[in-house]
């Protein structure tokens, strides 16, 4: 929850920038980073869930055919792995699968 407040301030701020063209592709850029940073975090947080975890590791499977990539689920699966299979393009189906 702490960094999903973080991003939130991140993007409040940006709004409140006086002087910026808001059309600007640096502007849309970060706002877009941002903005799939809201998506992210709250998945990060559902995948986490100890429900994700059977016997027969269905739940990790459907995620890796949704997002078409393989991946260990382990301790030593870094934050920027995961950012990487892009899981806010499948936010709905994501959170279909963690419920």
């Amino acid at each position: 929850m702490e960094k999903e407040d973080e991003v939130k301030t991140l993007r409040k701020g940006l709004n409140d920038l006086k002087g910026i063209d808001k059309k600007s592709g640096v502007f849309l850029g970060i706002m877009e980073d941002i903005k799939k940073w809201t998506f992210f975090l709250p998945l990060c947080a559902e995948m986490r869930d100890p429900s994700m975890e059977t016997p027969d590791g269905r739940h990790w499977d459907k995620i890796k055919k949704l997002v078409k990539k393989d991946f260990n689920i382990d301790k030593s699966l870094l934050i920027n792995e995961v950012w990487d299979l892009e899981l806010y393009k499948y936010k709905d189906d994501v959170e279909d699968i963690t419920d």
